[in-house]
């Protein structure tokens, strides 16, 4: 009786390691591209959010849109304010909808 292992079975179990360790490479870069995303959605976010503070801090006679910002007059002392911001080609944009009064 020989002991150890034949070629076959080594193969086997190399290939199954293989299998498993693509699988987990697989999701471990799925898992960094997910990660990229959600950093460069939360960086766009933070812009539309200075954006909107930055349109706060604007004196009602100011306003103005920009490429990024749209004024909707709702009444005479009313705006809605849309601003929209193209965070990625391919990937639908940020939409943020407030009002902005000039009482504040």
């Amino acid at each position: 009786m020989r002991r150890g292992f034949t070629l076959i079975e080594v193969l086997v179990a190399l290939a199954i390691l293989v299998i498993i360790g693509g699988t987990f490479l697989f999701f471990f870069k799925t898992g960094l591209d997910a990660q990229a995303d959600a950093d460069e959605f939360l960086k766009a976010l933070n812009a539309c959010r200075a954006e909107l503070e930055e349109l706060r801090a604007t004196p009602w006679a100011g306003l103005r849109p920009s490429p990024h910002i749209t004024l909707t007059p709702i009444t005479y002392d009313l705006y809605q304010v849309e601003l929209k911001y193209n965070w990625h080609p391919g990937r639908k944009p940020i939409e943020i909808f407030t009002l902005r009064s000039k009482y504040q």
